[in-house]
């Protein structure tokens, strides 16, 4: 509900903070006085537009904010409009954009009787109180989760189809790459390895001889290393005597003997074992080629070859898996949209039976307000073959027909603003306990009606009151008599200059406010007595 609201510097309000009760809230005053002023006010906290020559003349900016109370939950919405034609929009202090702060708004307030702030004109809306109406919500929940499945399933579809269309235009270059790739076996160390295989084949006969000569100085010329060595234990046997420290050194001499010998050994193996071969050598040559090509190509390093390799053979291997998961998920939506269309035709079917008793129970609320000869037909139509939506399949508008001799039209075409707010009462009536706004604002629900109809009107806010709050502009005594919250706007001069006030009325001050609305400026003893008699429910239908 609406707890307060604050304006300051909007059009000739000055500053006015109004605190509304729960319940019904009457609010009457003098043409001029300010009361469509506080509904535009309000309006323009709901998110409506603002014009500039809105604020007040002299001021650089306008001021509206609101606090609004749902069970446990507070919610302080404020807007502040400035003569520079900016404004500013906060949510509990945060700013906020118009499009949120619209979203946050639409099930706070229901504001009825000036066209452009009312859902009930626009026919989008109509389903909704249809579905309000009917006791189908599971139904409907499912169609919606059905429906956002479906708007998902076709997004992946999409997707899943883009990638295999873009796969199918690479896979030949993919099988091009791989075929490189692949044309000798990678490892992260093979260009290394091709690089000494390739030095060793190169050099082989500078190779060999180095080792010719190295074996020779070693065994086989005159004078090697192995002939100085036997030599030497020759010598150092032919000694008289040996010591400790001689006996050492021929172990030694006799280790570096057995030692030299294990070195030709290996030598002369190493020496067998290298061939010279020019067709390997090539075969080394032409992979050290390819190799650095396939660095050039694909990153730089064999460890980005081979990376990119792996994921080639990835993407090859899951272009299987891609087919196979693109019919599964086509499977899939042809099963949803089965079953969508369904339950669409079910839900379909519970709405033509609801709109009659819509119908019925809407009438049956006119009717209360003396307007008998209204005519109302809820007409449903089909979307398009190729539309879907989260309620189904299903358009609805009310039409409409307020007097004898006319034509039933939609409910947009009727010009009466009272008409439209009457019959949007009526809804409300109807859908009292299922609608999720809980504040009404009712401007010109009077308009063109008195007696006994005011009095209808009057009881039928009250009874709306007694789980909604309800704010209602009124010039009837019949209306604002109901209820217990009356309200007065007037004007005053200060500083020469008028200025909007309101004020909550006493049951003395409202008893002069029913009385001027029933004799006009000059209250006569007759029409406080007659406002005495409204307010305490003794009532006279001729006011």
């Amino acid at each position: 509900m609406l707890r307060s609201l604050h304006i300051k510097n909007f059009a000739i309000i000055d500053e006015m903070t109004v605190n509304f009760q729960p319940g019904l809230n009457l609010i009457t005053g003098e043409t001029g006085a300010g009361k469509s002023i506080l509904v535009n006010a309000l309006t323009s906290l709901l998110g409506a537009r603002f014009s500039r020559d809105n604020i007040r003349t002299g001021a650089e900016s306008a001021l509206v904010e609101g606090e609004f109370r749902d069970g446990g939950r507070t919610d302080i919405i404020r807007r502040v409009y400035y003569s520079t034609g900016k404004s500013r929009s906060f949510l509990n202090d945060i700013p906020v954009s118009v499009e949120k702060l619209r979203k946050k708004t639409e099930f706070l307030v229901d504001v009825h009787g000036q066209h452009d702030h009312q859902r009930l004109l626009d026919a989008g809306n109509h389903l909704e109180y249809l579905d309000a109406f009917g006791n189908y919500q599971n139904e409907l929940k499912t169609i919606a989760e059905l429906y956002n499945d479906i708007l998902r399933l076709e997004q992946e579809i999409d997707l899943q189809t883009q990638r295999l269309e873009k796969f199918a235009e690479q896979k030949e270059l993919y099988e091009f790459q791989l075929s490189e790739l692949t044309e000798i076996p990678l490892t992260n160390d093979l260009d290394q390895q091709l690089t000494g295989e390739y030095k060793i084949l190169a050099n082989a006969e500078t190779y060999q001889r180095g080792l010719t000569e190295l074996i020779n100085l070693l065994d086989e010329s005159p004078g090697s290393l192995k002939e100085l060595v036997s030599r030497g234990l020759r010598n150092i046997s032919a000694l008289p005597c040996m010591d400790a420290q001689i006996r050492t050194i021929a172990g030694r001499l006799e280790s570096l003997q057995l030692e030299t010998d294990d070195i030709v050994t290996d030598l002369i193996r190493i020496k067998q074992e290298i061939v010279i071969d020019e067709q390997k050598l090539d075969q080394l040559s032409e992979q050290l080629q390819h190799v650095e090509k396939l660095k050039r190509k694909y990153g730089g390093s064999l460890e980005k070859v081979i990376a990119y390799r792996d994921e080639i053979q990835k993407r090859l291997a899951q272009s299987g898996s891609g087919t196979s998961q693109l019919d599964r998920l086509r499977a899939d939506l042809i099963h949803r949209r089965e079953k969508y269309f369904k339950l669409a035709v079910k839900i379909s079917k519970i709405r033509k039976k609801n709109a009659t008793l819509l119908e019925r129970e809407i009438l049956s609320v006119l009717g209360r307000m003396n307007l008998q000869d209204t005519r109302l037909k809820i007409l449903l139509g089909e979307l398009d073959a190729d539309e879907m939506s989260a309620t189904g399949l299903d358009t609805c508008e009310f039409h409409i027909s307020a007097n004898v001799g006319e034509k039933i039209r939609p409910l947009i075409k009727i010009a009466s603003g009272g008409e439209i707010s009457r019959f949007m009462l009526a809804i409300k009536m109807v859908l009292h306990d299922r609608d999720s706004v809980n504040t009404l604002i009712f401007d010109e629900i009077d308009a063109g009606i008195s007696g006994r109809t005011a009095l209808k009107i009057g009881e039928i806010l009250e009874e709306l009151s007694a789980c909604k709050q309800v704010l209602c502009i009124t010039h009837l005594p019949q209306i604002a008599s109901r209820g217990r919250t009356h309200f007065k706007i007037f004007k005053e001069q200060q500083n020469n200059r008028t200025v909007s006030k309101i004020r909550e009325l006493t049951r003395d001050e409202r008893i002069k406010e029913i009385a001027s609305l029933v004799s006009g400026e000059s209250i006569t003893a007759s029409g406080l007595e007659q406002a005495v008699r409204l307010l305490e429910g003794d009532i006279l239908i001729d006011v």
